[in-house]
């Protein structure tokens, strides 16, 4: 589980939207990423820092889903973009 006020930073890497998946480039591992629905709202919202646990109430009221359910995703989605070097996790 991630500290609540541990805050999220997305890196700058180019990426585009397309059919409401965001699509990441990394020039260093020339890989791309695509992003599915969750994941493309986490990174639109991580377009300026913000902490776990402002995003996990945005995340909540947008998706209208369970406070418990929806804390242990979010933690998961945002530890799988850290390991691919999309965005950075300050305790």
């Amino acid at each position: 589980m991630l500290n609540s006020n541990a805050k999220i930073v997305r890196k700058k890497l180019p990426w585009q939207e397309l059919d409401e998946k965001i699509v990441i480039l990394s020039p260093e591992t020339r890989m791309s990423h695509e992003l599915n629905e969750t994941a493309s709202w986490i990174w639109k919202e991580l377009e300026h820092e913000k902490s776990f646990k402002t995003l996990l109430e945005g995340l909540i009221e947008y998706f209208d889903v369970d406070d418990t359910i929806a804390s242990s995703d979010l933690a998961e989605v945002l530890i799988a973009m850290k390991d691919i070097a999309l965005i950075e996790i300050n305790d």
